[in-house]
């Protein structure tokens, strides 16, 4: 699940919550991991001014390239409706 709010700040920057249950801590930082390099990857691909906050509910294991595409199209996805206010 992805949430953003616009931070008025020349940065976007990325929040990660993964609780217990999607696995022990060795998964759960592997994630923590995974998710933090697509976002150092894309930061100059995503509009500026907006935090966002990932947390994530199933166990999984996504490919960093697949969290790179979700993240991507999430934060355009809400950059457009912010722009249309």
């Amino acid at each position: 699940m992805f949430h953003a709010k616009e931070n008025n700040l020349n940065c976007s920057r990325i929040g990660v919550s993964i609780p217990k249950r999607v696995g022990n801590a060795v998964v759960r930082n592997t994630l923590k991991r995974r998710l933090r390099e697509a976002f150092r990857l894309l930061q100059h691909t995503i509009p500026a001014g907006y935090d966002l906050v990932v947390t994530v509910h199933k166990n999984g294991n996504p490919s960093r390239n697949e969290l790179e595409a979700l993240l991507l199209s999430v934060v355009m996805e809400y950059d457009q409706l912010c722009k249309k206010k």
